[in-house]
């Protein structure tokens, strides 16, 4: 026996906030806010009543006034403000708050890339090797060091230890 169709009612989402900041993602945001504000990359108009958003307002303005399209073509990723430099779930930030005096006095500006690339260096390797012996070696140290400050380099150590 199949009854009659029952009456479904959707509730607007209009009015409902796509995000919401615990108070620990506020104070920071309010302290860069006021930065940017200085800076003129936020303007007062920006102001929605949170801090969060007001900095992604007046950024993705900053982005997109400076061609962050364009960057885009090129880089395959998100970037991310943050006061930590690694991903932490709920609980661990909670833990992190918790021992924590007070508000964390350093923001990050986070690259979380989606792509690889590889470096084609063979040919300037082989030149350097025509000068000196241990200058390939010293030029892929000095590289790889200064990546590693921004990013992850997948080298020949990793490659022994996915082995």
């Amino acid at each position: 026996m199949i009854g009659l169709p029952l009456d479904v009612t959707l509730p607007k989402v209009k009015a409902i906030r796509w995000r919401y900041c615990t108070r620990w993602d506020e104070g920071p945001a309010a302290v860069l806010g006021m930065s940017l504000l200085r800076l003129g990359i936020c303007r007062p108009n920006d102001w929605s009543g949170s801090a969060v958003d007001f900095v992604e307002r007046g950024f993705r303005r900053f982005c997109s006034q400076n061609r962050a399209a364009d960057a885009k073509r090129v880089w395959v990723g998100d970037l991310r403000i943050t006061d930590s430099l690694f991903e932490l779930t709920e609980q661990e930030r909670n833990q992190v708050e918790a021992g924590r005096d007070g508000m964390t006095d350093h923001l990050y500006l986070v690259g979380d890339y989606e792509a690889a690339a590889s470096i084609p260096i063979g040919a300037t390797l082989a030149r350097l090797e025509s000068d000196h012996d241990l200058l390939p070696f010293a030029f892929y140290e000095v590289l790889t060091t200064n990546l590693y400050k921004w990013m992850h380099v997948y080298d020949y150590l990793d490659a022994q230890l996915d082995a």
